[in-house]
């Protein structure tokens, strides 16, 4: 189950990186559609190197709330229904897969979102996109499950594409009653979308998926990165050295907390 407009339903479990992210620019190309060759990916490294980019305007940063309203922690089912909550699950709220500076980059026009979300009693959540004015750039509700793991959404081709360079604030959240309420969970990030240079361009033309993911993480291309590497992952689920791979990424920009989540299918 993929991206437009629906959420990927933890099956997977997650993956685990040796790698540093460089973002790059450029689309990925689908994991599936090329072999991995074993003896190159023993000896790749995705190294994620943070681009320093201005703040956007008129803001304070991304921002995380968990009211508790409907997220339990693994402590705290487990006081009560220990068979609903794995005692291996994550105790972590509702996390943007992001670096700590909270900003990302593309190079994509309708990028892919990824965001733990906790076992909850939550039906539903509210994603919404706005730029860095405050002006509308799209929204939309969609349903979960109560299971927990990492998620997926790519921005459909219904919504606009993203304007090169400009930065876009993006925000999930879970709907905890019959409808969204200000206290309810939410976590917020941001994006920007770039263009790739000439150089990079051409790598990417003739680079197999996990090369791809390597160029992104060098150029500092987060987004791009990520949705690679989670491709690749998901395709290849039985790939021990992608599972490293991905575990260390996130480890790297201090995501911790959900590095060995499910990353949902």
């Amino acid at each position: 189950m993929n991206l437009k407009d629906s959420w990927h339903l933890p099956t997977v479990a997650s993956l685990g990186l040796g790698l540093t992210l460089a973002v790059v620019a450029g689309q990925p190309k689908t994991a599936t559609a090329q072999s991995i060759n074993l003896e190159k990916q023993a000896s790749t490294q995705v190294t994620f190197e943070s681009p320093a980019e201005p703040a956007p305007r008129n803001t304070t940063g991304a921002s995380s709330r968990d009211g508790g309203a409907c997220t339990q922690t693994s402590s705290a089912i487990h006081s009560t229904t220990a068979s609903l909550s794995p005692s291996n699950e994550s105790s972590a709220s509702v996390t943007s897969l992001i670096p700590t500076n909270d900003r990302g980059l593309t190079t994509e026009k309708r990028p892919t979102l990824f965001v733990y979300l906790p076992r909850s009693s939550a039906s539903e959540v509210f994603i919404s996109m706005e730029d860095e004015y405050e002006n509308y750039h799209y929204h939309t509700t969609l349903p979960i499950s109560d299971a927990p793991g990492i998620f997926s959404f790519t921005v459909p081709e219904t919504a606009p594409i993203l304007a090169m360079g400009t930065n876009y604030k993006w925000s999930v959240s879970l709907i905890c009653g019959d409808e969204l309420d200000p206290g309810d969970p939410k976590v917020e990030g941001w994006i920007q979308r770039i263009e790739p240079d000439v150089a990079l361009s051409a790598e990417l033309e003739t680079a197999d998926p996990l090369e791809q993911a390597v160029l992104y993480a060098a150029s500092g291309i987060w987004y791009d990165t990520l949705a690679t590497l989670a491709d690749l992952r998901l395709s290849h689920p039985d790939d021990s050295q992608l599972e490293v791979e991905w575990s260390e990424l996130l480890k790297s920009v201090g995501l911790e907390e959900v590095a060995r989540e499910p990353l949902a299918e």
